[in-house]
């Protein structure tokens, strides 16, 4: 298995309590977080993983910002959350869940969570 963890961290309210969550639960312990946040703006992207790294050092974890500029189809946001995973050898994935999008959006596209449970390749910690 790898070694730390790969934390998805848009700004919204669902991961945000995914990110609470994951550190409330001691899954961040004397292991690497590496915050990714994939936007098509490439300024919010890595503001958002900025802010989600700040959270963890300010309870003295070791964490990495990413925020990586990307298309909003889920399958493009998945697959670029899983070569981070590989690029940094995490060994797990903490998301939050929900629906940002219409209910028919979904059933047609898909949501990243629902990517991300098909074809994650390391333990994935979802909070809703």
């Amino acid at each position: 298995t790898g070694k730390g963890t790969v934390v998805c961290f848009d700004g919204s309210l669902p991961a945000s309590r995914a990110m609470h969550m994951f550190y409330l639960m001691g899954l961040a312990k004397d292991e690497p977080v590496h915050v990714v946040s994939v936007s098509d703006d490439p300024s919010v992207a890595e503001r958002n993983a900025s802010r989600g790294a700040a959270f963890f050092a300010s309870r003295g974890c070791e964490a990495t910002a990413h925020g990586i500029q990307a298309g909003d189809d889920s399958a493009e946001v998945s697959l670029t959350i899983f070569h981070l995973v590989e690029a940094v050898g995490a060994g797990m994935v903490a998301m939050g869940a929900y629906a940002q999008h219409s209910l028919l959006r979904q059933l047609l596209v898909g949501s990243v969570t629902r990517q991300m449970a098909r074809s994650c390749p390391v333990p994935l910690f979802v909070a809703y």
